[in-house]
């Protein structure tokens, strides 16, 4: 039987090269699959990161839902000191409040918060309430401000941040713009004026001559011209309401004064963390499990599968690299 031992030397060397050439691949492969530079996770199966990822995003296991189970204190933006025009800038203060409450009970404190809205003295703009805790923006009669402040005061507040600032700049620019738009108008009133009348001479010297072409082109153009300066004047009349509703509605915020209001639950032991924590723990269990025993079936047919693929890449290798052995083999000989 021609066994490996009738081989001849370089028959022996080139499939020794090629095994090893095998082996090195088949094993540098493997690493990367099952072995990934780089990654902090042992990968066991094909749902193992997804596993890991799952299982930090869920109550004690991980940090991720802790903190989004609970609303974080965040401090409002405050206004930019924009210099304001003029020595009245104090006449023209308004004041906001952030409170800041953190909480062993978030639903009890919230509803208390919620007693509130039946002051009359008390208006709500915005109000949203999670799980842990709730957010409210309202704004508050000037002569009820303390009242107010006493009513959270016994919620035990974390922090109270009071902003003063002016809103002269705003005034002034609106006053402007309407001042500008104002005397706009008025320019369109007296176009319109002096338009009408200037047709009307037209027109009665077209009449007095019985020119009926040049009594229908004056009629055309003064309809063109009251249509263009109609248009004009709805337009100016348009942004002239706009922005006397938005004066108006900044001068009401010095009559007064907005509350924005955070309410968050921060309990030591949450029960609920504890059950999420649990069932995530439970549900990495499942994945690994299934993870491992797909590598046993499917991955061990894969495996098969690659083994049997290298072995045909291993073959052809042999049979093109057998030739190229021989001659170097030759030639090394006859040096």
């Amino acid at each position: 039987m021609y066994t490996y031992k009738h081989l001849s030397g370089e028959k022996k060397f080139a499939i020794k090269t090629i095994l090893v050439l095998v082996l090195i691949f088949i094993g540098f492969n493997l690493l990367g699959k099952y072995l990934p530079i780089g990654n902090d996770e042992m990968t066991f199966g094909p749902q193992a990161k997804y596993a890991t990822d799952s299982a930090g995003e869920m109550g004690y296991g991980g940090g991720v839902a802790e903190e989004s189970m609970m609303i974080d204190p965040i401090m409002p933006p405050m206004p930019g000191p924009t210099p304001a025009p003029g020595t009245d800038a104090e006449a023209y203060e308004v004041q906001d409040y952030f409170v800041s409450i953190e909480t062993g009970n978030g639903e009890r404190d919230c509803n208390t918060l919620m007693t509130l809205k039946g002051r009359e003295d008390v208006i709500f703009e915005s109000l949203n309430e999670s799980l842990y805790g709730c957010n409210a923006s309202f704004k508050v009669k000037r002569d009820s401000v303390e009242s107010v402040l006493t009513f959270l005061n016994e919620l035990d507040p974390r922090e109270v941040s009071e902003t003063t600032y002016t809103i002269k700049r705003e005034v002034s620019q609106y006053e402007t713009q309407l001042e500008i738009l104002k005397t706009k108008l008025a320019a369109l009133d007296t176009a319109l004026q002096d338009a009408m009348t200037s047709f009307a001479e037209v027109e009665a010297a077209a009449r007095r001559s019985g020119d009926v072409a040049s009594l229908a082109q004056v009629t055309e153009s003064k309809l063109a011209a009251i249509e263009r300066i109609n248009a004009s004047r709805l337009e100016v009349t348009t942004e002239l309401d706009r922005l006397e509703r938005a004066k108006a509605e900044t001068l009401e915020r010095m009559e007064y004064v907005y509350f924005s209001v955070n309410v968050y639950e921060n309990e030591w032991v949450r029960g609920s963390d504890l059950k999420d924590s649990w069932v995530a723990a439970l549900q990495q269990l499942v994945r690994d499990l299934n993870g491992f025993l797909q590598d046993l079936t499917i991955g061990f047919v894969q495996f098969g599968l690659m083994v049997v693929k290298y072995t045909l890449y291993a073959s052809v290798l042999y049979i093109v690299a057998r030739p190229v052995v021989f001659r170097v083999r030759q030639a090394w000989k006859e040096m």
